[in-house]
């Protein structure tokens, strides 16, 4: 059996996914950079893709019959194109990773180390420097407000209650509300002005669909305590973009910690604005470049599960994360669980 890691980033990670695959298989690295017609010859006879991009200006696959999504989100997958009969999976492994840097958000801006008279740089200090450096905030006096209580917001509210943190959520709750404690009160959507106005620290942890892209408008951050902090780790677009930057501009909210973006480069040396307006300048927020999830240890819970879906995809077994199935009555023989990861 054949499969290929494409797009530069699955392919760099072929030495961590055979640190864990049980079963034989034929593996291709097929970068960014490569021809088309060198990728076109790679992908004609796959049997499994992994890759978090497939679209209409990649080459077919016609003999594909599993796409395992290398990420979390799949809204860089154009479902259409591929193959009938191809099962699509996506994997987890993120959310202990994100959740610490969330916190580690929530400590920037309590401490706000940023704030503090560099004058120790110096090598020297006084009476007076010492007397005058600012008072910091305690975290277990805050509240955190967690939209989207999937995989990365159960994360985010275990470490939190750790700090002594008040806790809520807002989610669409298909699979229920928790019943273990980690949050004090659950919203939904019709709640969120109270939801806001608990709120000290409001982190974005939800996916992107037709619903959610730009929920986050300027009624929400009218509507959020003026000391507020948004920490953004889901997808870009959640976040209204002129919204956002209203907000900070105009201070109608204290500050933000944004790690996802509007705009992505996608061929190898592009530069690209992340937005096009000028976050950059703004004084009251923190930048990071899509980081949050990029830890090794993540790296290694995400390839785990994929080298253990493809062993089960090469045994017929069930896969995990299933998350569609193109029409088909055959699929190369591998058994699919018959519930849909939430």
């Amino acid at each position: 059996m054949k499969g290929v890691l494409y797009g530069t980033f699955p392919a760099c990670e072929l030495p961590r996914l055979r640190k864990f695959l049980r079963s034989s298989w034929e593996l291709m690295q097929v970068t960014d950079d490569l021809p088309v017609k060198r990728k076109a010859a790679a992908l004609a006879d796959a049997n499994v893709l992994i890759t978090s991009k497939y679209a209409a200006n990649d080459p077919p696959a016609p003999k594909l019959r599993l796409l395992q999504c290398s990420s979390t989100g799949t809204e860089t997958l154009d479902l259409k194109y591929l193959p009938p009969g191809c099962t699509v999976c996506n994997v987890y492994g993120h959310g202990p990773g994100i959740a610490e840097f969330v916190i580690w958000a929530i400590l920037d801006w309590s401490v706000e180390v940023r704030s503090i008279p560099p004058f120790l740089s110096t090598g020297k200090w006084s009476v007076d420097e010492w007397v005058s450096a600012p008072n910091h905030c305690e975290a277990s006096t805050k509240t955190i407000g967690i939209v989207g209580f999937g995989h990365i917001g159960r994360e985010v509210a275990r470490r939190a209650k750790a700090l002594g943190m008040g806790v809520v959520a807002l989610s669409a709750w298909r699979n229920g509300q928790p019943h273990h404690g980690i949050v004090d009160r659950c919203y939904n959507v019709a709640e969120v002005r109270t939801f806001l106005a608990r709120s000290d620290f409001i982190v974005v942890c939800c996916p992107l669909t037709t619903e959610t892209c730009g929920m986050i408008d300027g009624r929400w951050f009218a509507d959020m305590r003026s000391n507020a902090v948004l920490i953004h780790v889901g997808r870009g677009p959640v976040v209204d973009e002129l919204s956002l930057f209203a907000a900070l501009k105009d201070r109608i909210i204290r500050g933000a910690t944004i790690d996802v973006w509007y705009e992505y480069p996608s061929l190898p040396g592009e530069r690209v604005r992340f937005s096009r307006l000028p976050f950059h300048e703004l004084s009251n927020i923190v930048m990071t470049p899509h980081i949050s999830a990029r830890s090794e240890e993540s790296w290694d819970r995400r390839f785990m599960e994929i080298a253990s879906n493809l062993d089960a995809f090469a045994s017929g077994e069930n896969l995990r994360n299933v998350i569609d199935i193109r029409p088909a009555l055959t699929f190369g023989g591998a058994k699919l669980s018959q519930s849909l990861a939430s």
